[in-house]
């Protein structure tokens, strides 16, 4: 079983098991999206909010991640603080007023810069 006491308390309080591929694939969100965020180096759990969550949304966006992708990432996140403000180690939730982004579709053959046939 894993070490985190979240994923300890989902399993033998709660009764709902994380799966592996979950925790790996959090793991992995965390790795490679969050760590390497130069404002979320070096900072504790309490030092985190909303200016630097934002600052985080607009530095995924400008390296090309999707609305969808970064709405997956800051679920992880999410899960993480409000666990924390729920065992009350954290007096606010910095998520409170961080809308999810808009998830847009991409269509084939179909881009907003191409010109009708009649135009």
């Amino acid at each position: 079983m894993h070490d985190s006491p979240y994923v300890r308390e989902a399993s033998l309080v709660k009764k709902r098991p994380l799966s592996a591929y979950y925790i790996h694939m959090n793991h992995e969100d965390v790795r490679r999206h969050i760590a390497p965020f130069p404002l979320f180096q070096g900072i504790s759990l309490r030092e985190l909010t909303p200016a630097l969550i934002r600052g985080r949304l607009t530095w995924m966006a400008g390296k090309g991640l999707s609305g969808h992708r970064i709405n997956h990432v800051l679920l992880g996140m999410r899960v993480a603080v409000r666990y924390a403000v729920m065992r009350e180690e954290l007096d606010q939730d910095p998520f409170r007023n961080i809308e999810r982004l808009r998830k847009l579709r991409k269509r084939r053959g179909y881009s907003p810069l191409m010109k009708s046939p009649g135009s």
